[in-house]
C-alpha cells in the first residue's frame, strides 16, 4: 500500500475541490481491509510531520476501528493493533493524536477485551517508564466498560483490580510526592480508575482497613497539597483554562472520591457486612480528618480561590457531614453562620456573567436557572443544599432573622446584589419554612410584602425576574392582608408580558404555584384564551419543561374554561414538539428532550379535558398520528407517547379510531424488534400493555385479521425476561377474554412451556391464569390439554394461600367453574369435587374480613407485597425463597385507561351459579359435595349464597 497515495488522499480529503474530496472517499472505500492498512495509517499518525495529516490517519483509524466486529479489518492488522496499543498511547505523544488512540482502545477492548496477552502487555507498561501512561490509559478504558455492570461480566473488572490495585497504589504514593505536570496527568488517570472500581462496590480484599487507609492518606494529601496554579479571584476571569491544569482536576476526582465514599456508605441500615465495615472506618477515622481539611480550604476560599469542581464537592461532603452527629457537633452557631453567609449566600451572587447571558442570551440565563436546584455538578447548587441541611438541623429560624435584619438594613443602604441573594436565599428556605409558618407566618408575610413586592415594578431586571419566584414558593401562606394577593397576582399577570424574556419566563412559572388563591381563579377563569396564548408564545420562544409542567397546571385547574381551546392548544404542542425535536441531532440536547416530555405529558392532560367528547377526540387523534409514530420508535419519549395512545383509545368510542391500529405493530416492534430495529422497550412494559389491551378489546374485526401476531408476540415474549413474561400473560389473558379462539391447546403448551421453566411463585401464578381464562374462555378446547390441566390444579391446590391478588383468584374461580357448564370426560369428572373446594377456597372468607382491611392498609402504603409474607410463621414458609417472589405479577391495582373484563365480574355470582348448577343436576350429588365440605368452608358457601 503506497503511503504517499494515503497521504494525498488525507490532503485531498479537507480541500476545497470536491471532485478530489470525493475521490479521497472512495479511495478510502476501496481500501478497507485491505492487509498493511492498519500499520501504515499508525505509522503516518505518529511519524508524519505535518500534525494535521497525523490527526487525520489516526481518525481514519478510530474510524475503522468502530466497527471492529464488522471485519473492516483483516484479523493480522487487527493482531498488529492490539500489540502496539501502548505505544500509541504514551505520555510523549501528541495529545490531539493520543485522544485518538484513546478511543481506539475504548474500541478495541469493548470488543476483544481481554485478549490472550492484554494483562502481560498491561504489566510490561506498568514496569517501562516510558510506557506507564500507556498503562494506565488501558486499564482505565478497560474498567470504564464495566463501572455500572452487576452481572457475571463484573468479573471482568474484579479481576482487572485484583491484577492492578497493589501496583497502582504503590505508584500513586511515589507520583504524588512531585508536583509535575506528567505526575499530575498518571495521578489523575489513577483516581479515575478508583473511582470506576469503587463506584458500585469495593470486592472485600480492597475494603480491609489497611487498604482504605492507603488509599485515603493519598486523597488527604492530594487535597491538602498547594496548588502550583492559582486561580484569580477576579470574578470577570475565565476559569475554565485553568480548573483545566491536571493538579486541579486530581484535586477534583479526590474530593468526588471522598464524597462518594459518605454517600454510598453512610446509612448503616441498609449495608451489607463487608460494607458496613467500610461506612464504621470511613466515619469513625476519616469523616472529621477531611471535615477538617475542607472546611479550612472553603474558609479560605476569597484568598486562595477553589476551582468550581472541587467547591462543589467540598460543599456536597460538608452537606453530607450535617447528618452525621460526629461531623454536626463539631458544627458551631459560630462555623454555621460563616457557611451560611460567608459562603452558601456568597455562591448565590450575580456574577458578571449572568448579566452577559441575560443580554446576549436570555434563553441561556433562563436555562442556568432551571439549573440551579438539579444540577450535580454545579456549586451553586451545592450551596443551596448546604444552605438547607443546616437550617433543617437547627439553624432555620436564625438565618431567617438574619436575612430579615440584612433586608432591612437594605432599604437604608440600598444593593441590589445582596438583596437579590438575600431574596434567593429566602426562596430557597421556603419548604423548610413552610412547617414553621404558624411562627414564621407574620414575619414572612411583612418581608415579601415590605421586600419582595415593590421588586415587581424594580427597574432591574433580575429583581422582577426574583419578585415572582419568591411569592410562588411562599405562595401557601394565608395572608391575613388578603388585599397583598390581589396586588401581587396583578402584578404578576403584568410580568407575564413584562419586556425581558427571563421575566415573562420566571412570571409564567410561578403563576401556577399561586392558583390556590381565590382571586386567581376567579380572574383567570375569565382570562383563558389570553392566558393560553401567552403561554404558547413562550413555549415558542423557549423549549422548557417547567414551562410546559405550568401550562399543564392552567389546563387541570380550569379544565371547563380550557375545552373550547383544547383542540388549537394541542395542535400547537404538537407542531412545537416536531420544533423541539425533528431536527439535526447535533443541534440536541437534555433541555429538548424534557421539554418534549413535558409537551407529551400537557397532550395527555388536554385528552384528559375532552374525555368523553368523542368528536374533539377523533379530530386530535388524527393530529397525533404521525408524532405517535416516531415516538414508538425513540425511546426518548415511548413512555409518554405510549400513554398518549392510551388516553385516546381509552376515552374514544368503540371502532372510532380504526386509523391508529397501525401503532399496534409499532409497539410489538418497539418490544420484540425487528431486522432493521433494536427491542429498546423493556424497560416500559407497563405502559405498552394498556393501549395493546383496548386495541384488542375496542376493534375486534381489526384484532381477528392481526390474531396470528399478537398470539405470535404473545409466546415470543413468553420464552424472555421477567418483565416481557408479564407482559406475554397480560396480553394472552386480555385476548381469552374477549375472543372465542380454536388455538387454546396450543395457548396452554406455551403457557405450560414458560410454567415448567420458571419457579418463581410470581411466573407460576401468572401461567395458571393464562390457563384458567383459557378454560373459562373455551372448556372443551381444553379437554385434549387435560394432562396439562390437572398438573395447573395441582399447583393451584398447593399453593392456594398465594393466589393473594383479587384477579388471580377471579381467573382461577371463572376457569375452574367453567367445568361445571359442560359435559367432561371421566377422569375430569372425577376431580370436580376438588376443584369446587378450591373455588371456595377463593371465594371470600367472612373470617378475613378484619385481616382483609388491615392488608388494604398495608397495601396503601407499599404496594409490593411478599406472596409469603402472609404466610411467614406458616411450617410450609420457604426461607430459601427467591426475591423475585416479592411482587404480585400484575400489581395490585387495575391497570390505569384499560377495564378488564373480569374486574367486573363477581366471584361470589359465579359460586351461587355453580350451586345452582350443582343442585339441579343432583340433589344426591350436591349432597355428597356438602357433607364432604370442611366447617369452614361450609361457613363461606352459606354466606356466599345468603349475599
Amino acid at each position: 500500500m503506497d503511503e504517499s497515495m494515503l497521504i494525498q488522499a488525507f490532503i485531498a480529503s479537507i480541500g476545497n475541490d470536491n471532485e478530489a474530496r470525493q475521490a479521497a472517499y472512495q479511495y478510502f472505500e476501496s481500501i478497507k481491509g485491505q492487509p498493511g492498512l492498519v500499520p501504515l495509517l499508525m505509522t503516518i499518525s505518529l511519524q508524519n510531520q505535518n500534525l494535521e495529516i497525523s490527526q487525520l490517519a489516526a481518525i481514519h483509524l478510530k474510524n475503522l476501528s468502530k466497527h471492529w466486529k464488522d471485519n473492516l479489518i483483516n484479523e493480522n492488522d487487527k493482531s498488529f493493533l492490539r500489540t502496539n496499543l501502548a505505544v500509541c498511547l504514551k505520555y510523549t505523544i501528541h495529545e490531539k493524536i493520543r485522544a485518538q488512540y484513546e478511543e481506539i482502545t475504548h474500541f478495541v477492548l469493548k470488543s476483544d477485551h481481554p485478549w490472550d496477552t492484554f494483562f502481560d502487555q498491561v504489566h510490561q507498561c506498568l514496569i517501562t517508564s516510558d510506557l506507564i501512561y500507556s498503562g494506565l490509559i488501558m486499564i482505565y478504558q478497560a474498567s470504564k466498560l464495566y463501572e455500572c455492570i452487576m452481572t457475571d461480566k463484573r468479573d471482568h473488572l474484579l479481576k482487572l483490580i485484583d491484577n492492578y490495585f497493589p501496583s497502582l497504589i504503590d505508584l500513586l504514593e511515589t507520583l504524588i510526592q512531585h508536583t509535575t505536570e506528567e505526575s499530575f496527568k498518571h495521578t489523575q488517570l489513577i483516581l479515575s480508575i478508583y473511582w470506576v472500581s469503587f463506584y458500585l462496590e469495593l470486592p472485600s480484599k480492597y475494603a480491609e482497613n489497611e487498604c482504605l487507609e492507603r488509599w485515603l492518606k493519598c486523597f488527604r494529601t492530594i487535597l491538602i497539597t498547594p496548588s502550583i496554579i492559582v486561580l484569580p479571584t477576579e470574578p470577570h476571569v475565565d476559569l475554565k483554562d485553568y480548573e483545566q491544569h491536571p493538579q486541579w482536576l486530581c484535586k477534583k476526582w479526590s474530593a468526588q472520591i471522598i464524597h462518594r465514599f459518605f454517600t454510598r456508605y453512610f446509612n448503616k441500615t441498609y449495608l451489607r457486612d463487608q460494607n458496613l465495615m467500610i461506612c464504621e472506618y470511613f466515619q469513625s477515622t476519616w469523616a472529621l480528618e477531611f471535615y477538617n481539611i475542607i472546611l479550612v480550604a472553603v474558609f479560605n476560599s476569597s484568598k486562595v480561590r477553589l476551582s468550581d469542581p472541587v467547591m462543589n464537592f467540598y460543599l456536597k461532603f460538608l452537606n453530607q457531614g450535617v447528618k452525621l452527629e460526629p461531623v454536626m457537633k463539631k458544627i458551631t452557631p459560630e462555623i454555621a453562620g460563616k457557611l451560611l453567609v460567608g459562603i452558601c449566600l456568597s455562591l448565590l451572587y450575580r456574577t458578571p456573567s449572568d448579566e452577559e447571558l441575560w443580554t446576549d442570551n436570555p434563553l441561556d440565563f433562563i436555562r442556568k436557572e432551571e439549573e440551579i436546584c438539579k444540577a450535580n455538578y454545579s456549586k451553586k447548587t451545592s450551596a443551596v443544599t448546604l444552605m438547607n441541611s443546616l437550617c433543617e438541623a437547627r439553624y432555620l429560624f436564625a438565618f431567617f432573622n438574619y436575612i430579615k435584619n440584612e433586608l432591612n438594613k437594605i432599604v437604608e443602604t440600598p444593593n441590589l446584589l445582596r438583596k437579590e441573594a438575600l431574596l434567593m436565599a429566602l426562596g430557597c428556605i421556603s419548604e423548610l419554612a413552610r412547617p414553621s409558618y404558624n411562627k414564621l407566618r407574620e414575619d414572612a408575610e411583612n418581608i415579601l410584602f415590605t421586600h419582595v413586592f415593590p421588586e415587581f415594578n424594580s427597574n432591574n431586571g433580575f429583581m422582577r425576574f426574583r419578585a415572582p419566584w419568591v411569592y410562588a414558593r411562599y405562595g401557601q401562606i394565608q395572608f391575613q392582608n388578603k388585599d397583598q394577593q390581589q396586588l401581587v397576582f396583578t402584578a404578576m399577570c403584568k410580568l407575564m408580558v413584562d419586556v425581558d424574556l427571563p421575566v415573562r419566563y420566571s412570571a409564567a412559572v410561578s403563576l401556577p404555584r399561586v392558583l390556590h388563591w381565590e382571586i386567581s381563579k376567579i380572574s383567570l377563569s375569565k382570562e383563558i384564551q389570553n392566558l393560553l396564548q401567552i403561554y404558547l408564545k413562550l413555549i415558542n420562544e423557549i423549549e422548557s419543561e417547567e414551562l410546559v409542567e405550568s401550562l399543564e397546571s392552567i389546563v387541570s385547574t380550569f379544565p371547563d374554561e380550557v375545552r373550547p381551546y383544547a383542540l388549537e392548544l394541542s395542535q400547537y404542542l404538537v407542531e412545537s414538539f416536531e420544533n423541539t425535536v425533528i431536527r439535526p441531532r447535533h443541534d440536541r440536547n437534555d433541555d429538548n428532550n424534557l421539554a418534549a416530555v413535558s409537551i407529551l405529558n400537557a397532550i395527555s392532560k388536554i385528552i384528559d379535558v375532552f374525555n368523553k367528547n368523542s368528536d374533539e377526540i377523533i379530530k386530535l387523534s388524527q393530529s397525533l398520528i404521525e408524532l405517535l409514530k416516531f415516538c414508538f420508535k425513540n425511546s426518548d419519549f415511548f413512555e409518554e407517547s405510549a400513554n398518549i395512545l392510551s388516553c385516546l383509545l381509552y376515552y374514544a368510542p368503540q371502532e372510532s379510531l380504526s386509523y391508529l391500529y397501525v401503532l399496534f405493530e409499532c409497539l410489538i416492534i418497539s418490544i420484540l424488534g425487528n431486522e432493521s430495529i433494536k427491542a429498546f422497550a423493556s424497560q416500559y412494559i407497563e405502559e405498552i400493555f394498556p393501549p395493546m389491551a383496548n386495541f384488542i378489546t375496542k376493534y375486534k374485526m381489526l384484532t381477528l385479521q392481526y390474531m396470528p401476531n399478537i398470539l405470535n408476540m404473545c409466546f415470543k415474549l413468553l420464552d424472555m425476561d421477567e418483565d416481557e413474561v408479564f407482559l406475554g400473560c397480560e396480553v394472552l389473558i386480555c385476548v381469552l377474554e374477549n375472543y372465542k379462539l380454536d388455538c387454546i391447546p396450543l395457548i396452554i403448551d406455551n403457557a405450560m412451556k414458560c410454567f415448567k421453566l420458571n419457579y418463581s411463585k410470581k411466573y407460576k401464578i401468572a401461567c395458571t391464569q393464562i390457563i384458567f381464562t383459557a378454560i373459562y374462555n373455551n372448556p372443551t378446547e381444553t379437554f385434549s390439554r387435560l394432562d396439562c390441566i390437572f398438573e395447573i390444579c395441582e399447583y393451584a391446590k398447593a399453593s392456594v394461600k398465594y393466589y393473594l391478588e383479587s384477579l388471580a383468584k377471579i381467573h382461577l374461580i371463572f376457569g375452574l367453574g367453567a367445568f361445571f357448564t359442560v359435559p367432561v370426560p371421566q377422569s375430569l369428572s372425577n376431580m370436580l369435587f376438588q376443584y369446587f373446594q378450591l373455588i371456595i377456597q377463593c371465594s371470600y372468607d367472612p373470617e378475613m374480613e378484619i385481616r382483609d382491611k388491615a392488608n388494604d392498609t398495608i397495601n396503601k402504603v407499599n404496594v409490593n407485597l411478599n406472596y409469603n409474607a402472609l404466610d411467614s410463621e406458616d411450617e410450609d414458609y420457604d426461607e430459601d425463597s427467591d426475591d423475585d417472589d416479592d411482587d404480585f405479577p400484575f400489581g395490585t391495582e387495575p391497570t390505569n385507561f384499560y377495564d378488564s373484563k373480569f374486574e367486573c365480574l363477581n366471584p361470589n355470582d359465579c359460586v351461587k351459579e355453580l350451586v345452582t348448577i350443582i343442585r339441579n343436576n343432583s340433589a344426591e350429588g350436591w349432597n355428597a359435595y356438602w357433607v364432604n365440605l370442611t366447617e369452614k368452608e361450609k361457613k363461606i358457601v352459606n354466606y356466599i349464597i345468603s349475599n
